[in-house]
């Protein structure tokens, strides 16, 4: 028998968003792409393409050479946000058994919390879009860090939502700044190819899969489901736990060693009773109080 101590014994999974539960970085490619065409700013399609996964303040210097943070860079990126919004979100579509998959995370005691590169404004469109929104736990988005992917800010905001350390963590993500990401947090990854990139360029990823159905049809096969028999493993024994015979031992040991203590200081007290009397009643033999207790045995016997 075993006494546990309080202890939230769930582990998560952490998701990014785009690429990996909905068909959107096509979409949010096209997105910046007419951004910039309305700010008279040429940019590559592909290299926008092969860019999406990073947040605004990443992608902005990468595919035009200006800075997210200057006048025009804000302009263009709060236009891109209002385009994909308007003109593209309301057709994104989720990939296929993608509430099947994130239903079993839950249904095996996993806490969902998404990581995307999103920005909060379009974040829970994306998660109504992938029909997964009611299981969600929590959300965290490009605003809730300082550095977009893949820095990991917005990984390391996910587990401080949910309060557990890296370890405790498993992500599922699509490009390869999920992965450096969650590897810079301490985190494991999955990574699928439904976003684009194939698996010879997710390196660092512990298993990838074509997508979340492929994902979801070798689940038990899956680092996900090893993931949830270690949850189960200390869950049954926690690591902080007391032995009840453990603790017995201990007591009937303090009990021993108390006995020990009180038998010391009954000698002490005998000890100084003997020295305490008179010198000229110390003979060789029998005390003086024993001598007396003889003398009345004889007198009562004579």
């Amino acid at each position: 028998m075993r006494i546990p101590f309080l202890r939230d014994q769930q582990n998560v999974i952490i998701l990014d968003v785009d690429g990996t539960l909905v068909d959107s970085n096509d979409a949010h490619a096209r997105a910046w792409v007419d951004a910039f065409t309305e700010a008279g700013v040429l940019v590559d399609h592909e290299q926008v393409r092969r860019a999406i996964g990073m947040g605004g303040d990443r992608l902005v210097p990468h595919v035009s050479g200006l800075a997210e943070e200057s006048p025009e860079g804000t302009r263009i990126s709060e236009r891109r946000s209002e385009i994909f919004t308007t003109r593209y979100l309301p057709h994104v579509q989720p990939f296929p058994a993608v509430r099947d998959l994130v239903q079993r995370f839950v249904d095996d005691g996993f806490r969902v919390v998404v990581a995307s590169s999103a920005n909060e404004s379009e974040l829970e469109g994306l998660l109504e879009r992938a029909g997964v929104a009611d299981l969600i736990e929590e959300r965290t988005s490009s605003d809730d860090a300082d550095r977009s992917k893949p820095d990991p800010d917005i990984v390391r905001a996910a587990l401080r939502r949910v309060g557990v350390p890296a370890h405790r963590a498993l992500m599922l993500g699509d490009t390869p700044y999920d992965v450096q990401a969650a590897l810079r947090s301490g985190v494991k990854i999955v990574g699928v190819e439904s976003g684009g990139w194939r698996r010879q360029e997710l390196v660092g990823a512990a298993e990838v899969y074509q997508g979340a159905a492929e994902l979801h049809e070798r689940y038990d096969w899956s680092l996900f489901a090893r993931f949830r028999s270690e949850r189960q493993d200390v869950a049954a024994t926690p690591p902080h736990t007391i032995d009840v015979h453990t603790v017995a031992l201990i007591a009937l040991g303090l009990g021993g060693l108390a006995l020990l203590v009180l038998a010391a200081r009954a000698f002490g007290r005998r000890r100084l009773a003997v020295i305490d009397e008179p010198v000229h009643d110390r003979r060789p033999g029998l005390s003086a109080r024993d001598r007396e207790r003889l003398r009345h045995l004889i007198e009562h016997t004579s």
